[in-house]
């Protein structure tokens, strides 16, 4: 590892470091023995294999460092590689390898997957420690975004109480309205528009009528009988 996760143990760190180490220092031991075997394509070793079968994807992952091959893998690729060519394909398909070669690179994996196994534990003992460090860091974020929202509320409240008790402009009084004089209500009687009902009465009198004095007279010098001589004197 690069760097040390907050919280990680450091012989974890070099635990999984002495892996990738070991694991590319195998890698390439793997290709100088294909290259000693004259480098063959791996869709040729792959066709070659019997025992497991190998695949050129997996061929591809051994010799880049990015996986460890099983036993069984690593011993029939070392079989493979190291069969002498000119051979027809039964008499390949029935050649082993050197034994002394074999068990050399036996203790090789064996090493290596020691290493593994360390890398493995060590690894999860990392990812556990960097998820713990992530929840935590989660549920600290919760809170200060839960104190930051009371806090704004409580801001919000204060201003907005401050602002209920700041004094608004003194409102204007309206002047009192004059109680009329005894003079005025005579007066305001005197000019009153006549009522509707008056109206219909002068109307339904007709023009020309003249107002009934308590004589029986009309004003026009008419009595109720007829007209008069105007010589005549009234009694």
């Amino acid at each position: 590892m690069a760097a040390e996760e907050p919280g990680v143990e450091s012989q974890d760190c070099e635990a999984i470091d002495a892996y990738e180490a070991a694991l590319d220092a195998f890698a390439e031991r793997l290709n100088l023995l294909h290259i000693s075997g004259g480098s063959p394509s791996y869709s040729t070793v792959a066709a070659a294999s019997v025992r497991p079968r190998l695949t050129t994807t997996g061929l591809n992952e051994m010799l880049s460092g990015k996986r460890l091959p099983s036993l069984e893998t690593l011993l029939e690729y070392l079989r493979v590689v190291t069969t002498p060519s000119g051979l027809d394909k039964p008499a390949a398909a029935k050649f082993r390898a050197a034994a002394e070669l074999v068990e050399e690179w036996r203790g090789h994996w064996q090493d290596a997957k020691l290493l593994q196994r360390r890398a493995q534990a060590a690894n999860k003992r990392v990812r556990a420690t960097v998820r713990q460090v992530h929840d935590d860091a989660v549920r600290d974020a919760e809170a200060l975004r839960t104190a930051a929202r009371s806090e704004a509320e409580r801001i919000r409240t204060s201003a907005h109480t401050d602002a209920e008790n700041i004094p608004g402009p003194p409102r204007r009084r309206r002047a009192p309205r004059p109680v009329p004089r005894d003079d005025d209500r005579h007066d305001a009687g005197q000019h009153r528009t006549p009522t509707s009902r008056t109206r219909r009465r002068r109307l339904a009198s007709g023009p020309g009528c003249d107002r009934v004095t308590p004589s029986g007279r009309g004003d026009g010098g008419r009595s109720r009988g007829g007209s008069h001589d105007p010589g005549e004197r009234l009694f």
